[in-house]
C-alpha cells in the first residue's frame, strides 16, 4: 500500500492516470490497488489510477487470460508452466495472489499486458541510456507500458507511473551477459596500462 501512498503524496494528493507494475505473485499489484481504494475512501485523493499489470510471455497466466470483467477473467484464468526468463522474480506460473490481482485490476478499470524477452531487454537498455539502470522486472513494466500505448490502451498525454522493483545492481548478471562481448578488459590494474587502453 505504501507505493500508492507515496505516489499520491508525490503528485500533490492525486494519482496518475495509470500505474504500470510487473506481476509475479501479484502482491505488489494487489497492494497498490488496496492502497488506492483506501486513499479514495479517506478522501485523500479524488480517484484511483488505472492499474496496468505487466507480465513476460514466459510466465503470463494473468495477462493471457485477461478480460474486462472479473467473472470472465476468473473463468478464463488457468495456471501455466513458467518458462525461463531474465525476469526471474516473475517466473511464476501460478501466482498466489491471482484473485487479488484480478479484483484490483478490474476495480481500477485497468488492463494486463504481455511482453517478450526481447522487449524487456530493449526497455532495460532504454532506461540505462537515460541513466536509470533497472532490474528485469522493471523492464517488464516499461516494455508493457510501451506496448499498451501502441495498442491504444494508454493514451498519449496521460500521466503514468512505472513501479521499479529494484535497481540493476541486484541483477547485474543480466547486464553482464548483454555487454560482456563488447567490453574491453584491461590487461592489469596498472594505471599506465589502463591509460593506454583508454588512449589517454
Amino acid at each position: 500500500m505504501a507505493t500508492a501512498f507515496l505516489l499520491a503524496q508525490y503528485f500533490g494528493w492525486q494519482l496518475p492516470d495509470w500505474i504500470a507494475a510487473p506481476v509475479g505473485n501479484g502482491s505488489n499489484t494487489s497492494s497498490i490497488g488496496m492502497g488506492m481504494r483506501r486513499l479514495v475512501d479517506l478522501r485523500f485523493v479524488p480517484k484511483s489510477a488505472r492499474i496496468l499489470g505487466c507480465q513476460t510471455e514466459m510466465a503470463n497466466p494473468l495477462a493471457s487470460s485477461w478480460s474486462q470483467t472479473s467473472a470472465a477473467w476468473l473463468k478464463q484464468y488457468h495456471p501455466k508452466k513458467a518458462d525461463d526468463t531474465i525476469a526471474t522474480a516473475t517466473q511464476i506460473g501460478a501466482p498466489v495472489s491471482f484473485k487479488k490481482v484480478i479484483r484490483e485490476v478490474t476495480a481500477s478499470r485497468g488492463s494486463m499486458q504481455s511482453v517478450s524477452e526481447a522487449d524487456i531487454r530493449e526497455a532495460m537498455d532504454v532506461c540505462l541510456k537515460e541513466g536509470l539502470p533497472v532490474c528485469p522486472q522493471t523492464g517488464i513494466a516499461v516494455a508493457g507500458l510501451r506496448a499498451a500505448v501502441r495498442r491504444g490502451a494508454v493514451q498519449n498525454g496521460q500521466c503514468v507511473a512505472v513501479v521499479s522493483t529494484a535497481t540493476a545492481l541486484k541483477f547485474s548478471d543480466v547486464y553482464k551477459e548483454t555487454v560482456e562481448k563488447s567490453v574491453e578488459k584491461a590487461p592489469d590494474t596498472d594505471p599506465e596500462s589502463i591509460a593506454r587502453m583508454l588512449k589517454l
